[in-house]
């Protein structure tokens, strides 16, 4: 699976590993497509995306201080994808903005903070589902569904990641 070429399907982030700090994402088959590189003791909540043989092929985290605002970077340091978090990102939007300047809207698909979709201009893009049940001890393992060839893997494991971290420091800052 090309990691820079928009894709249509599904692929399985799990959550968190530890101690390694490294999980693998995978298709529904078990085909290892990329790897995800966590930072236990980041602030905010900075990970790489890894190709399966272990190369960086992109960063991504917070980039300000409330954590609104989250990019992924290629190792150069060119943008892949911007999110900006809504002022009321408990109640669920955000915008995915590209590149090419192409905006795509996030929403909260449930109360839970464990589903999200995402709707371009021609419709909906994408889906991100839980893979566990909420009371697992990985609730935020996800399948990310590319409904239309609009997302790389590559950011797709991004944005999914810092959706994951967003809503990790929600769950948080309410307990």
């Amino acid at each position: 699976m090309n990691l820079h070429a928009p894709f249509t399907g599904t692929i399985l982030l799990p959550d968190k590993a530890f101690p390694t700090g490294v999980s693998p994402v995978h298709t529904p088959d078990g085909r290892v497509v990329a790897q995800i590189r966590w930072h236990a003791l980041s602030m905010r909540g900075k990970f790489e995306v890894l190709d399966p043989f272990g190369r960086e092929v992109a960063s991504g985290g917070s980039e300000s201080m409330t954590g609104r605002k989250m990019a992924l970077r290629d190792p150069r340091g060119t943008s892949l994808a911007a999110l900006k978090l809504s002022l009321m990102w408990p109640s669920g939007t955000a915008t995915l903005s590209l590149p090419g300047g192409t905006e795509i809207g996030v929403k909260k698909a449930t109360f839970s903070e464990r589903k999200f979709a995402f709707t371009g201009a021609a419709g909906e893009v994408a889906r991100i589902t839980p893979t566990t049940g909420v009371f697992s001890f990985h609730p935020d393992a996800y399948a990310f569904e590319a409904l239309r060839p609009e997302l790389t893997v590559v950011v797709a494991i991004g944005i999914a990641q810092c959706l994951r971290e967003a809503t990790k420091s929600t769950r948080n800052s309410r307990n």
